[in-house]
């Protein structure tokens, strides 16, 4: 792509595509950071930012190839991990932002359920469907909370200047009016991933049945075998679709900047974020 080409947005199409090319081409780099970060999680709190910062990385590596502007890992991970602590405390928000928002969710379901029976009678059997609607819509509200803040760790893991909190308010702008987009992306790449997820699972119960049979339940050490084996399969099937979804991440955050912000090749893509945010970084 040529300094002079302003780069276009992708359909929902073209973002799968992008992300299952990137994930191709680069599988064996991703893989390797995949799978350390998989195992750095198994350490509290240090391994964790370790995790999160590692998984950033290759979100940003694939934001980079999709501008066709490849960064070296080599280049590129000591700015991430430099962050990581960064990376664990937006963590905790997401999560704390995640829980309150499923637990209000919850809340009004019960309460709009609660009216509802108040109103048409407990015996009415309306409210039981009404309450089935009234759960659907709350379904879907809670993937739309996640569907805003999937892109979260990108922003943190591109701009250099950009803090956690920031990262999440941008994150939120970006995905404002780009919900439906981003679902679609992500059911459809879980459509994509599932066979591959229930062949890989299938495998694990098999290779898990096969342990048991070989290791009598006698010996010493055998549910430490058990554990360490299951680990290392668990281990394994992360770093296997990390970075699939990471991938998939860096496009949809490539996109949603090209639309929202046009970024063009003439400008560094995240100048316009740095200028709008650089109170906050």
């Amino acid at each position: 792509m040529s300094k002079n080409q302003t780069i276009t947005p992708l359909n929902i199409v073209g973002v799968i595509s992008a992300g299952l090319r990137i994930y191709r081409d680069h599988f064996k780099d991703y893989f390797t950071i995949a799978l350390q970060a998989y195992c750095w999680s198994i350490i509290p709190i240090y391994g964790w930012a370790k995790c999160l910062a590692l998984s950033g990385l290759i979100g940003r590596l694939a934001y980079y190839e999709t501008l066709e502007r490849p960064e070296a890992i080599s280049e590129a991970r000591p700015r991430v991990e430099r962050r990581m602590w960064s990376f664990l405390g937006q963590g905790l928000l997401i999560a704390l932002i995640l829980i309150g928002g499923i637990l209000g969710l919850i809340l009004v379901w019960v309460i709009s359920f609660g009216l509802v029976a108040g109103i048409l009678g407990e015996d009415n059997a309306i409210i039981y469907l009404i309450g089935f609607a009234f759960f659907i819509a709350i379904v879907f509200a809670y993937i739309g909370l996640v569907s805003r803040l999937f892109i979260v760790a990108l922003p943190l893991a591109v701009e250099d200047y950009m803090t956690a909190t920031a990262a999440i308010r941008l994150s939120w702008k970006l995905t404002r009016g780009s919900v439906l987009r981003i679902q679609a992306v992500l059911f459809i790449g879980f459509l994509i991933t599932l066979p591959c997820l229930i062949l890989v699972l299938s495998i694990m119960i098999f290779l898990q049945l096969y342990l048991a049979f070989i290791v009598t339940h006698d010996y010493s050490n055998y549910h430490l075998i058990v554990n360490l084996f299951s680990t290392a399969i668990n281990i394994i099937i992360g770093a296997l679709f990390l970075p699939f979804w990471q991938s998939i991440a860096g496009v949809i955050y490539y996109d949603l900047n090209v639309r929202q912000e046009g970024i063009s090749l003439k400008t560094d893509p995240m100048d316009s974020i740095a200028y709008e945010y650089g109170d906050d970084l």
